[in-house]
């Protein structure tokens, strides 16, 4: 019978592979977007949103969110398990897939 042995959860924001130097794209469009309210996001804030956009900010920044997902894997590479799982949810689609990390091989569902 099969055996859950780990549980991994985290974020698959665009920011997160995209490098600090190239972060201002992002800020660009949450800016410029219709979708949004920037200025009232701004004003919401308990930061000031500047300091946050510095570019020595945005490295420490990623510095952490590299280390973070480093450990992942690590996490995942300890585990060794038989089989991964995965699924992901974005803008109201939902897809999985399994397969056997070592292999290489995996299916969709």
């Amino acid at each position: 019978m099969a055996r859950i042995t780990l549980g991994i959860a985290s974020s698959h924001s665009p920011q997160v592979s995209t490098p600090a130097e190239q972060w201002h794209v992002h800020v660009d469009r949450d800016r410029e977007s219709p979708y949004l309210d920037f200025p009232a996001l701004e004003a919401a804030s308990t930061h000031d949103i500047d300091d946050q956009l510095t570019m020595t900010r945005m490295r420490e920044k990623d510095r952490a969110c590299q280390t973070a997902i480093d450990k992942l894997a690590r996490t995942l590479e300890d585990a060794a398990p038989d089989v991964l799982s995965s699924s992901a949810t974005t803008s109201g689609n939902s897809s999985s897939t399994m397969g056997h990390p070592r292999s290489g091989s995996s299916t969709a569902a």
